[in-house]
C-alpha cells in the first residue's frame, strides 16, 4: 500500500492476480485496449449539450494506446488523426467540427500540440488525463502538456517527482 500524500510503500504483502475470483468475478480483457474515465472529473459538467458531449466521447474511443492522442488506423498503422479525420468521426462537416474544435481546445479537454523537424511541421490532437486516460502510466510528456490542469489535483510528492525529472 502507498501513502497517497508521499508516495511512500506504507505495506506490503504478497498478491496475485487471478483470473476468476469468486467474489470479484471475471478479469474482462484485462490486455485490453481500455480507455478510462474518472468519475471525480465529469466532462457532463462543463459540456451541458448532449451531442457535444457524445462527439467527446467518440473522438475518446480513437485514443492511442499510453499517449492520449487521437489517431486513426491507416496503411497498417496508427497516426494522429487531422482535423478533417476527426470531424469525419463525429459526423460533422468542417464547418461545424471546427468551432466544436475550439470549444473543447478552450475548455481544457484537448491540446492541439505542434512539433517541428528539420522540414516538416505536425500537428496533433491530445486528450488531457484528467478525463480520459489511454494507459496506465502519465508519462512525462503528457504531464507537461497539462500541467497546469495537473498539478491541481495530483498529490503533491508526484508533482515534486516530476519536477525533478526535469519536467517544468
Amino acid at each position: 500500500m502507498v501513502d497517497d500524500d508521499t508516495g511512500v510503500v506504507v505495506n506490503t504483502k504478497d498478491f496475485k492476480i487471478t483470473i476468476f475470483d469468486s467474489d470479484k468475478g471475471y478479469l474482462y480483457r484485462s490486455k485490453g485496449k481500455s480507455i478510462r474515465t474518472f468519475p471525480e472529473f465529469r466532462i457532463s459538467d462543463i459540456i451541458k449539450n448532449k451531442t457535444e458531449l457524445a462527439n467527446v466521447y467518440i473522438l475518446s474511443e480513437n485514443i492511442y494506446k499510453d499517449t492520449n492522442v487521437i489517431c486513426v488506423y491507416k496503411n497498417r498503422q496508427y497516426i494522429p488523426a487531422t482535423e478533417e479525420e476527426m470531424a469525419d468521426m463525429v459526423g460533422l462537416s468542417m464547418r461545424w467540427f471546427k468551432p466544436f474544435l475550439a470549444k473543447i481546445i478552450n475548455l481544457g479537454l484537448i491540446a492541439r500540440v505542434t512539433s517541428y523537424t528539420e522540414y516538416t511541421k505536425s500537428v496533433y490532437y491530445c486528450f488531457s488525463p484528467i478525463y480520459f486516460m489511454g494507459g496506465k502510466y502519465l508519462s512525462p510528456s503528457l504531464y507537461m502538456l497539462f500541467k497546469q490542469q495537473l498539478d491541481r489535483v495530483l498529490p503533491g510528492w508526484v508533482v515534486d517527482k516530476f519536477n525533478d525529472r526535469g519536467v517544468k
